[in-house]
């Protein structure tokens, strides 16, 4: 077992149908941070002296940086996160630890609300757009996607 870098993740947008993908990955993603918390569920009772606990539904953030560049790939991720921001329509996305053509692969597949797509315009930076993503409301469930080998 190894050290997993970040530079090995990847976030995959899908062009085709929930059922029959076109994944491709987005290009110039700088930082990403996919967060997953359970909300609480109080199950105390009078048996315990302790306050009791269970996992409740789960909620999920994805925040990254995307840097700018006006090539045609980047170009193409960067206007369907915008056209998904600004038309509050999903965005179908994988975000991935590996390769979505490595088994073993692993991350979050849902159609996403793009949140905040925010251009930060650093005097001495690379222009970079924050952008915060969260599964919403659509015919397909999120999934905790595994890459099975052979996929």
């Amino acid at each position: 077992m190894g050290i997993k870098l970040g530079a090995q993740c990847k976030i995959y947008r899908n062009s085709g149908q929930w059922e029959t993908p076109a994944w491709s990955a987005l290009k110039r993603v700088k930082d990403n941070t996919l967060t997953q918390e359970a909300g609480e569920i109080d199950v105390s009772t009078r048996d315990s002296l302790y306050e009791l606990y269970a996992g409740g539904m789960i909620s999920a953030t994805v925040e990254f940086q995307l840097q700018f560049d006006d090539g045609v790939e980047a170009t193409a991720d960067r206007e369907a996160l915008r056209a998904a921001f600004h038309s509050r329509t999903p965005i179908e996305l994988a975000i991935l630890d590996d390769d979505i053509d490595t088994a073993g692969s692993e991350g979050l597949h849902a159609d996403f609300a793009v949140l905040r797509f925010t251009r930060n315009e650093a005097l001495k930076e690379s222009v970079v757009y924050d952008i915060s993503l969260r599964p919403t409301l659509s015919e397909n469930e999120p999934e905790w996607l595994k890459v099975e080998a052979g996929a």
